[in-house]
């Protein structure tokens, strides 16, 4: 197996309701990856992330800061379970991030890679869709990342996001008429961008970012899955065969490529065709 690099990071990103989590399931069956869930490290406004909760603290120069830091990070304060999972040995991290340079990029990599370590793992990775906007960044931070966008039918998306099973942390709390509506606007200014991104990083780092269909990642699965592992720098394995499925928010025999045909309206298909046109079948 190529010999993995702490600094060559595997971030999983695109529009939420898209695979990411389908990915991610996939690579943590593989011997050496551990990606972990949606530590929330830029997450910002009512729920914030981690660099949002610490940045009041910087420089992180004294060891004052850092046990302010960590305490923080341990009460449960930011979204997610990530930082209270008892798998995560914020000890452990706490340690070698007072050893190091004491940047925040120190902190993601570091912490990923306890994590990993946690799993019996050395490759490490992060499944934040919302770290796509913030690509630029963590490629300056380290410049051997790999980023895995993957693009899903926005029809199907629409389905998934409107069947969701917690609105706790989602803007959208009920769905009636108007909100359904606005999230239908919702998805196809965020699917519009998540294309234009893919042109734009396609062109400006060919090494580092990777568009995957989530239509033939389904229906191409061994194919596809080789073409990730060959961009990741890893050996294909046949415990990758089998992910489990993770996070759907629909019946067990809901066809993920195309059940969303028998549960959208006519009026809705319509409208999607309208102002997303062509571009649907080109990006699924």
């Amino acid at each position: 197996m190529p010999e993995a690099k702490n600094n060559s990071i595997i971030f999983i990103v695109g529009r939420p309701r898209s695979g990411t989590n389908y990915i991610r399931s996939i690579l943590n069956q593989h011997s050496d990856i551990w990606v972990s869930a949606e530590p929330y490290f830029f997450n910002s406004g009512r729920y914030k992330g981690v660099f949002g909760t610490i940045s009041h603290l910087s420089p992180f120069d004294t060891d004052s800061k850092i046990e302010e830091i960590f305490s923080l990070l341990a009460s449960g304060i930011t979204r997610g379970g990530f930082w209270t999972n008892p798998k995560l040995n914020l000890r452990a991290v706490k340690s070698k991030f007072a050893r190091s340079d004491r940047k925040l990029q120190d902190l993601i990599r570091i912490t990923l890679e306890e994590r990993a370590r946690s799993e019996g793992r050395s490759r490490f990775g992060d499944k934040t869709p919302s770290n796509l906007t913030r690509l630029k960044t963590l490629i300056d931070w380290f410049p051997d990342s790999k980023f895995l966008h993957i693009t899903r039918d926005p029809r199907a998306v629409f389905i998934s996001e409107i069947n969701r099973k917690s609105r706790q942390h989602y803007r959208f709390k009920k769905i009636n008429v108007i909100t359904k509506f606005m999230i239908f606007l919702y998805i196809c200014h965020d699917w519009k961008r998540n294309i234009s991104l893919s042109k734009k990083y396609s062109k400006q780092y060919p090494e580092n970012y990777l568009l995957v269909r989530f239509r033939l990642l389904y229906t191409e699965f061994e194919k596809e899955v080789k073409r990730i592992c060959e961009f990741i720098r890893v050996d294909f394995e046949q415990s990758m065969f089998d992910p489990p499925r993770r996070a759907s928010n629909l019946s067990k025999d809901y066809d993920p490529l195309n059940g969303w045909r028998k549960k959208i309206s006519g009026f809705y298909d319509f409208l999607f065709r309208l102002l997303l046109g062509r571009r649907i079948n080109s990006y699924f």
